[in-house]
């Protein structure tokens, strides 16, 4: 299973996989229950249909598990588009401040155009880094313009790298605000 996993994502590099692909699933299908955990567990359930999809592949697996597939990319493409939102936003705000977020990791990926489809990636957070002089400024702002955290007074709670995380009710994800990239 994590074989035909790994060949269904590299199908846009590897076209020759295509084949194999169908064959796993008209001749040797896998256990569907199996698939679907070992792709929820690596986190990449999200990017099997639109692999399946650009490989015009769907027709090719199960219809349940083709349905389930899109559903789970439905979902992750609609929180996505949400978490951009909350990125633009993110950095009008900040902007107004004079402050210029670098995003990392996911969030920063997404916006550098890694994916063929930003519903490829989960996000959960958005992670971006500030010079060290606008590492509190950020965290003040954002709290001004409605962030919260889960402290009563967060700026005893920051850790080596990051600011506690900050939500809103207006948006989906974490901000994890960075002075530092890693420790």
């Amino acid at each position: 299973i994590y074989h035909l996993l790994t060949k269904i994502l590299a199908l846009d590099f590897v076209p020759s996989h295509k084949q194999s692909v169908i064959d796993a699933f008209t001749k040797n299908t896998p256990g569907i229950e199996k698939f679907v955990k070992m792709a929820d567990n690596h986190l990449i359930l999200q990017a099997l249909y639109p692999a399946l999809e650009r490989h015009r592949l769907t027709g090719n697996i199960p219809g349940e598990l083709a349905e389930h597939l899109k559903e789970i990319y439905n979902r992750n493409s609609e929180s996505n588009k949400k978490i951009i939102q909350q990125i633009e936003s993110v950095s009008s705000i900040l902007g107004r401040e004079n402050i210029i977020p670098l995003y990392l990791k996911g969030a920063g990926n997404i916006l550098d155009g890694l994916y063929n489809d930003p519903a490829e990636r989960i996000l959960h957070d958005i992670d971006f880094l500030v010079e060290e002089n606008n590492f509190i400024p950020s965290a003040e702002t954002l709290l001004k313009n409605g962030y919260r955290t889960d402290y009563a007074d967060p700026f005893t709670k920051i850790s080596g790298k990051h600011f506690p995380a900050l939500f809103t009710e207006d948006f989906p994800a974490l901000i994890e605000i960075h002075k530092i990239p890693v420790r």
